[in-house]
């Protein structure tokens, strides 16, 4: 009988251990380097000694020691064959290893406001008309990726950009949520700036869905 309480006791506590499991494994990638593969094929890159096998559309976690690293990617064609700077600030707060000679962009969403729907749809509208701000304390920006006139707070890094410190919430295969909540769990989608970093299909496919909402 006490092996049976413990047994449905167990079972009653695992959704817990479950999350608090996937809790510690979230957190232990936060400071990683990430790489990802934007490619409908296998990217392979070496890193110094060791290569990788990153599949399309995948992003891939690593851990890099401080220090100058060789760094060659190839997808069809050599892509990228150069060396990096692993610093103290991309080991602390971790970052993004731009292995695809393509560029990638940080957008950063106002939790709480329309804006990013809004000014989508008024340059759908007309796109020959001047956008005024809406976004407190943030530069809006215009780009042009693939014949689509994208208009917000976008930060372009160039292909050249190969590392680049972490300073988003949201990584590429992430999507921005509908809300988010703060370590105690209460929601703090209203006026709060969060940036997630976007390839450049994803940024294209994330400013047709603005427009089309």
């Amino acid at each position: 009988m006490k092996s049976k309480n413990l047994f449905f006791i167990f079972l009653a506590l695992l959704p817990a251990i479950l999350l608090l499991t996937f809790f510690f494994i979230s957190k232990s990638h936060e400071n990683d380097i990430v790489m990802y593969n934007p490619y409908l094929k296998d990217m392979i890159v070496k890193i110094d000694n060791k290569q990788y096998i990153i599949k399309p559309k995948k992003e891939y976690n690593l851990v890099l020691e401080r220090g100058n690293h060789k760094v060659y990617s190839y997808c069809d064609k050599v892509l990228v064959n150069s060396r990096i700077q692993v610093n103290d600030n991309i080991i602390e707060k971790g970052g993004f290893l731009n292995l695809s000679n393509q560029p990638v962009y940080l957008w950063t969403s106002v939790y709480g406001n329309l804006t990013d729907q809004e000014i989508a749809k008024e340059i759908l509208h007309d796109d020959s008309i001047e956008i005024s701000n809406p976004y407190e304390n943030m530069q809006i920006d215009t780009i042009l990726v693939d014949s689509y006139k994208i208009v917000g707070p976008i930060k372009t890094f160039s292909p050249k950009d190969l590392l680049i410190e972490k300073q988003w919430y949201y990584s590429i295969t992430k999507p921005f949520q509908n809300e988010i909540d703060n370590t105690n769990g209460q929601s703090i989608n209203v006026k709060k700036e969060i940036s997630k970093l976007f390839s450049k299909d994803e940024l294209v496919n994330y400013w047709i869905e603005l427009v089309n909402e």
